[in-house]
């Protein structure tokens, strides 16, 4: 009867680490997507009179921010590591990178296309 709930134990107390971690890096996720939104937000508000010049500004910060991303992704893997079984993460970081495109699929439908405009 006992080894019955030996593996309930197990799942209980990894619950009770792995939400209060999780909450943190939904927190920390939102953050990040609230300075992407502001970037898109600011692209689609200037997107007619963006320039060459001006447009380089957009490009260069969203690859700063997907750069990021990546730190603030193995840094949290490896956070996870340290009181979460190995197998855990993992799966843990293959839902986050099955999601992550959704979420930005969804944010790219409100995206206006640049338009390029000839010379002269």
């Amino acid at each position: 009867m006992k080894r019955a709930f030996i593996p309930l134990m197990v799942v209980l107390a990894l619950a009770a680490v792995f939400w209060p971690l999780d909450r943190q890096h939904r927190e920390e996720t939102a953050q990040r997507g609230d300075c992407l939104v502001k970037l898109i937000e600011g692209y689609a508000r200037d997107h007619d009179t963006l320039t060459d010049v001006h447009a380089r500004s957009p490009i260069d910060e969203l690859f700063a921010m997907q750069k990021e991303d990546g730190k603030i992704k193995a840094a949290w893997a490896e956070k996870l590591e340290k009181v979460l079984p190995a197998k855990l993460v993992a799966r843990f970081v293959q839902i986050e990178s099955k999601l992550d495109p959704i979420v930005r699929m969804e944010l790219a439908e409100g995206i206006p296309r640049v338009e390029p405009r000839p010379k002269g």
